[in-house]
């Protein structure tokens, strides 16, 4: 008889086993079905770090459960995140796992679900992330200061919440919630492009040091992980950050081209609030040689004339995934700025638009847009 029973509950939990591997649609006797948690979809933009679910690593999720009531829209409801809490998720191969495991309740009873990306156990110490939800309940936040350093800068992802969804809903297929992300941060970028107006063809350019610098930068904000917006900044600072040039390309720098900046690890994430004309500024030290030396390897020293500017930046609108290009124009006679935006519209044509310069002659070559 012990016999017996002892292989009908390694039958039970053989067949348990294999209905949370792949969930039904409903509850059966052997076991509730496992929550599961992906991504579908990653917003469309052009040059922003993240640009496809493959390169998603985790997720932060939080879960509600509301009963036989339904969250009706943003700031309507005080629900406590009583199924998850800032639970991370991290891909593994193909799938994506977490634990402890959450279970779905029985058909009926609504769950509603809100992610960002990455979990706000990646951020470096000192960006200062918090992802909880308020006191009293409802819609979970993400509290973020912008690192101090540049290569720590993260481009932040907001998924589309998942509302009043139980295991039978459309959507849910075996227990896993697919998530529609969007990005939440401006990318800013600097491309550097020589003007050719030398007298001979052999010129190059050497770029010694490049600092973008702002004073009074909104740099610390609450991020609504439901409506994806971000609330008045909270703290403002004055940044300086120096961009780790790569050492091939700042010193062969010519006219017959263009070169980016900011790679990976020179990506200037910002919150998306406008820059002021008087809060934004770029340092920059070259040197120019029209005989196409720019470097004594042997004394270690730059070669030719040496132009130090600070280039003032006009204001500029920053929204939510796009990217502000800034091409910083260098020759022996000056320096300016043009600046253009990222902008996609209804059809996913993206469109770029152009806003000027702001010191000496516009370029209106659109060349250098196919740096990126």
């Amino acid at each position: 008889m012990r016999i017996l029973k002892k292989y009908s509950t390694v039958l039970l939990l053989c067949f348990w086993a294999a209905f949370v591997g792949g969930c039904a649609k409903e509850r059966t006797e052997y076991g509730p079905c496992e929550m599961r948690f992906g991504v579908s979809s990653v917003e469309r933009t052009r040059g922003n770090a993240i640009l496809s679910v493959d390169e998603i690593t985790s997720i932060g999720v939080f879960g509600y459960t509301t009963g036989m009531a339904e969250i009706t829209g943003p700031g309507s409801w005080t629900y406590p995140a009583d199924l998850l809490d800032n639970q991370k998720v991290s891909r593994s191969g193909m799938d994506w796992i977490y634990n402890p495991v959450a279970y779905w309740p029985a058909e009926g009873i609504n769950n509603t679900f809100f992610a960002y990306s990455p979990h706000s156990s990646e951020f470096a110490v000192d960006s200062y992330v918090q992802a909880l939800v308020p006191d009293g309940g409802g819609a979970p936040t993400l509290r973020y200061s912008i690192p101090a350093n540049v290569v720590d800068h993260k481009d932040i992802l907001v998924a589309k919440g998942v509302y009043n969804v139980d295991l039978a809903s459309p959507g849910v297929n075996n227990g896993m919630v697919r998530y529609e992300m969007g990005h939440a941060m401006t990318w800013l970028a600097l491309v550097l492009n020589p003007t050719d107006i030398a007298e001979t063809a052999n010129e190059t350019y050497t770029v010694d040091w490049l600092a973008f610098k702002a004073d009074n930068l909104p740099v610390a904000s609450y991020l609504n992980l439901e409506t994806g917006t971000w609330a008045s900044p909270i703290t403002h600072g004055d940044v300086s950050w120096e961009l780790m040039l790569d050492t091939d390309l700042s010193r062969n720098i010519t006219p017959d081209r263009a070169t980016r900046l900011t790679d990976d690890n020179n990506r200037i994430m910002l919150l998306p609030f406008d820059l002021q004309a008087d809060m934004v500024n770029i340092d920059l030290t070259y040197y120019y040689n029209p005989n196409g030396d720019s470097y004594d390897e042997a004394n270690g020293n730059y070669i030719g004339n040496e132009y130090s500017y600070s280039l003032p930046i006009p204001e500029t609108s920053m929204r939510p995934g796009i990217v502000v290009v800034y091409l910083i124009n260098i020759s022996p006679e000056g320096a300016y700025v043009e600046f253009r935006q990222e902008n996609w519209d209804d059809n996913w044509i993206e469109e770029w638009i152009s806003y000027g310069t702001t010191i000496g002659e516009g370029d209106d070559d659109d060349d250098w847009i196919q740096v990126f």
